[in-house]
């Protein structure tokens, strides 16, 4: 009962606001509904209390209850865009949505953005690994290009598939967020276009000229996954598998299984990963600290 009334009063007006189409667009894409049917999840990536409360009150944009009251209007103090010298300014999208803690979901202070990254990664190369035989090089021969000195996250190898060779650079976003909202309102699928296109100009052709396929793969902390290429791809991780299954008389249901608590760990470890820079972040530094 304490759910719909903040849903309805924004819903039931014309026009929609922005935040919550591009919300209501980006919670139907295939991938973030995973983490809904699960009857349970592996101990690494469970959902305790906070992140399950993340995980609800931010797909549905309403007040995240362990957050102050009023919330904070400004990050923590060494915050290079918002420090308590320089709150958000008033009217501002984050300030008007500051009971989502919407900022803290992008900022990089501390780290915690890197983690949450990083761990994504590794849970799609272990099953890259695991699934379809990968060899992975999470720490070596990550240049994407000598002359600018950048790198991807992860390079893959198997030599009985075309291309054999494949670099990955991940990413996450929030559509809730200024930057992307504009877009993410109108079609979910353009903030996973842009990304893309980011990561491309970035790696592509440095790729390409080491004889390396590239690939981006772009999250969003609603729990979507894109562009189509990326999704594909980690599908085909299962397919072997899958065939495997069925020639030894199998239906398939365990390959099915697996390839589904991969997406629902990913979306879990999205979601702990976003809540705890949400505690992090947009808590006071006592309750910031105690949440460490």
């Amino acid at each position: 009962r304490a759910l719909f009334p903040p849903i309805q009063s924004r819903l039931l007006v014309s026009p929609i606001p922005a935040i919550d189409r591009a919300g209501l667009r980006h919670a139907c894409i295939r991938t973030s509904t995973h983490l809904f049917s699960a009857f349970t999840l592996p101990e690494p990536v469970a959902l305790r209390d906070r992140a399950a409360i993340f995980l609800i009150c931010h797909r549905l944009r309403i007040p995240i209850p362990f957050l102050p009251s009023p919330p904070r209007s400004h990050c923590q103090t060494r915050c290079p865009h918002y420090p308590p010298s320089k709150p958000f300014p008033d009217a501002h999208h984050l300030a008007t949505y500051a009971y989502l803690a919407l900022h803290a979901l992008g900022c990089g202070l501390g780290g915690h953005r890197h983690r949450r990254h990083d761990a994504l990664v590794r849970l799609i190369s272990d099953c890259a690994m695991r699934e379809a035989h990968y060899a992975v090089d999470l720490k070596t021969r990550l240049c994407s290009s000598s002359i600018k000195g950048t790198k991807v996250d992860c390079v893959l190898t198997a030599h009985d598939r075309f291309p054999s060779v494949l670099a990955i650079d991940a990413t996450v976003s929030c559509p809730l967020l200024p930057a992307h909202l504009a877009a993410a309102a109108t079609d979910a699928a353009t903030l996973f276009t842009n990304r893309t296109a980011e990561k491309d100009a970035k790696h592509l052709a440095g790729c390409v000229d080491l004889g390396r396929t590239f690939m981006a793969v772009v999250f969003t902390t609603i729990g979507g996954i894109g562009p189509s290429e990326a999704t594909d791809w980690i599908d085909g991780l299962f397919a072997a598998s899958y065939v495997s299954e069925r020639l030894a008389g199998g239906t398939g249901y365990q390959t099915s299984m697996r390839k589904s608590r991969l997406y629902q760990s990913l979306h879990s470890c999205c979601t702990r990963g976003s809540c705890g820079m949400v505690e992090h972040l947009a808590l006071p530094p006592a309750a910031a600290a105690h949440a460490l």
